[in-house]
């Protein structure tokens, strides 16, 4: 794999981008503790916003399985087991989103 030496915040980017190249191994050398510092401070923002981008991907997953397993308009019902195939996700998980009824205890 590709290596980049990153001495501070400007060479995490590709060059004249605002993009992150993930794929290079990065070499951290820092020159000052700024530098440190505010590399490390992008690399959190960066985080916040992939953890963004997760929750809203989860969610539209969430949905679609739910409706999958309600029932297509052509072939009826996608089968759970399918389901996870599909996506990979942890059975458990799928089966939480479609069938809520069995995991929730019964309210009073």
């Amino acid at each position: 794999m590709e290596q980049r030496i990153i001495t501070g915040p400007d060479d995490l980017y590709v060059p004249g981008t605002v993009d992150i190249n993930w794929l290079v191994e990065p070499v951290f050398q820092f020159k000052t503790e700024v530098d440190a510092l505010r590399t490390l401070d992008l690399l959190g923002e960066d985080l916040t916003t992939a953890r963004q981008q997760v929750n809203q991907v989860m969610r539209y997953l969430e949905a679609a399985a739910k409706a999958a397993h309600s029932g297509t308009t052509e072939d009826g019902p996608v089968k759970p087991q399918a389901i996870i195939n599909e996506t990979g996700l942890a059975r458990q998980t799928i089966y939480n989103w479609i069938e809520p009824a069995a995991t929730e205890s019964p309210e009073h």
